[in-house]
């Protein structure tokens, strides 16, 4: 699914994008009221209309704007005010870097897929990367939590219920020689779990894709 053609970059408005996508369209208002900052968005959505009806049709994405200067941490401070019940301890992993730091470049208009890629469990990390390409990469832990968590309190749907998937952040741990450990989010058929994992294969951990269309 995840193979754009080459050409000229078309841009399709934010309205028009809603129209399409419907409730898999997680907008810059959406991302306002959650966080209480007034976020602007710069432009239209740099994606063809026929692009974003393909992905609607196949119903395995959803279009997000992930917020720019927001981190993990400030998604674990609101949730821990109103919504106790959507996230595993949240504070785990509060003392490293990926949970309290944003990262601009993460942010912007992304479309994310809603479950992971076929035949990336059971795949060592090495072995997860064939799936990338130069439009499609790993999103990071915060694009995917928010967009698991702003998913289920839009819709009630649960992304990612009895799986995790890699993310492309990675902590060091002297646990295991301080070796790279990867970030992973899922298993939210109650809570939303944050975890981490090494480069081994297991059944129970994939990856999901995110095109960027900033």
């Amino acid at each position: 699914m995840f193979l754009p053609k080459e050409g000229p970059i078309e841009t399709v408005s934010c309205k028009r994008a809603h129209e399409i996508m419907g409730p898999d369209m997680i907008g810059v208002d959406y991302a306002s009221k959650f966080f209480g900052v007034d976020f602007q968005a710069q432009g239209d959505i740099h994606c063809s209309e026929s692009t974003l009806k393909l992905y609607n049709e196949e119903g395995m994405s959803t279009l997000v704007w992930v917020p720019p200067l927001k981190t993990i941490y400030d998604i674990s401070k609101i949730l821990d005010n109103k919504r106790r019940d959507l996230i595993y301890d949240s504070l785990k992993y509060s003392k490293h870097s990926f949970f309290n730091e944003s990262a601009y470049s993460h942010s912007g208009w992304q479309l994310i897929s809603k479950v992971p890629v076929h035949g990336s469990t059971n795949r060592t990390w090495e072995k997860q990367q064939v799936f990338i390409s130069k439009k499609v990469e790993i999103p990071s832990a915060f694009a995917v939590i928010y967009t698991v968590i702003m998913t289920y309190i839009l819709t009630g749907e649960r992304l990612l219920g009895q799986i995790s998937v890699r993310c492309s952040d990675t902590i060091s741990d002297n646990r295991f020689g301080n070796l790279r450990r990867h970030i992973d989010v899922g298993h939210f058929d109650n809570k939303l779990h944050i975890s981490d994992s090494g480069d081994q294969a297991y059944g129970f951990i994939g990856i999901i894709l995110s095109r960027k269309l900033n």
